[in-house]
């Protein structure tokens, strides 16, 4: 400690997180810190704490305002780009009734999902990782967060019912499609499972200021019961979860069912029919010489008759 002002800013500041522990309450000074040691080894959230109280360290970088620009007119383009995209693929499929079929109903579902990644989480998160600052409160993080995980999940889950979708119309031609009202109950699924894999970030999202040397800065991250990243076991465990469940085990359902489908369509050129399909257009074609056949032996039978 070079001045008084630091040493009396780091006895507030022991006093502020051992007094904490109503059992501390009447200790002195001498006593909280004849503790201090101690408790730093039992709990490694508590340097962390104190060090933010006296505002230990210097502030991350952030570019300085000509880059920050650069950045922010790059951006602008990208988020530009995915609204009106998305929004052109909304509209072209709802406004056109011959465009209503159950495929498109699965890129609009990836529309909307892409769009709102793009609006409610793309651009908080853009300036934030360019200023270091979370400047837009503990609701739009919970409201960030949680949007994040779910248009993930919802973007890769509705790749994963187009992959059914087409898995079926190939490899099961003969099979019945999936009609809109399955369609719909399908995405509704969709959106319900994803909710529930991001609920965790609408339960435990929050900011935090953190104080430095030369300056504060706010932040928005995850708190768990048992802490933060990176020594909370709970985030752990969820990550592997959220990695599992919207990339390994779709990734795998998806290699399988094009790999099928590849299988199915080889040697096959462009519109060729499969051997199924084949199956189906005899199966037509017999309709009508059926009939025509018996029209001809009835007339047969009749001029006998006469």
């Amino acid at each position: 400690m070079d001045s008084d002002i630091d040493i009396q800013t780091f006895i507030n500041c022991t006093q502020l997180v051992l007094r904490r522990n109503r059992a501390w309450d009447g200790l002195n000074v001498t006593q909280l810190l004849d503790l201090l040691p101690s408790q730093l080894q039992e709990d490694v959230h508590l340097k962390e704490t104190l060090g933010n109280c006296m505002g230990l360290g210097e502030r991350p970088y952030s570019p300085p305002w000509w880059g920050q620009l650069a950045w922010l007119m790059i951006f602008a383009i990208m988020l530009l780009l995915a609204v009106l995209g998305n929004t052109l693929v909304i509209w072209i499929v709802l406004a056109h009734r011959r465009m209503r079929t159950v495929t498109n109903c699965f890129l609009v579902n990836l529309a909307i999902a892409d769009l709102l990644m793009a609006t409610l989480n793309g651009a908080p998160n853009f300036v934030f990782l360019v200023t270091a600052h979370w400047p837009f409160g503990a609701i739009t993080c919970t409201a960030s967060n949680f949007t994040a995980n779910l248009t993930v999940s919802a973007g890769v889950f509705t790749l994963v019912a187009i992959t059914v979708d087409r898995y079926v119309a190939i490899v099961k031609p003969l099979q019945h499609r999936l009609s809109r009202k399955v369609a719909r109950a399908a995405l509704l699924t969709v959106w319900c499972a994803s909710a529930l894999l991001a609920l965790p970030s609408l339960l435990y999202s929050d900011t935090y200021k953190k104080q430095y040397i030369n300056g504060e800065r706010e932040i928005c991250f995850i708190k768990w019961p048992d802490g933060s990243y990176p020594t909370s076991r709970a985030d752990y465990c969820y990550n592997l979860v959220f990695l599992a469940v919207t990339y390994v085990a779709p990734m795998s359902v998806m290699v399988w069912a094009y790999a099928r489908m590849g299988a199915t369509l080889r040697g096959r050129a462009i519109g060729e029919c499969t051997h199924h399909q084949m199956q189906v257009v005899r199966a037509k074609r017999k309709v009508p010489d059926l009939l025509s056949s018996g029209i001809v032996l009835g007339l047969y039978a009749e001029i006998e008759n006469a």
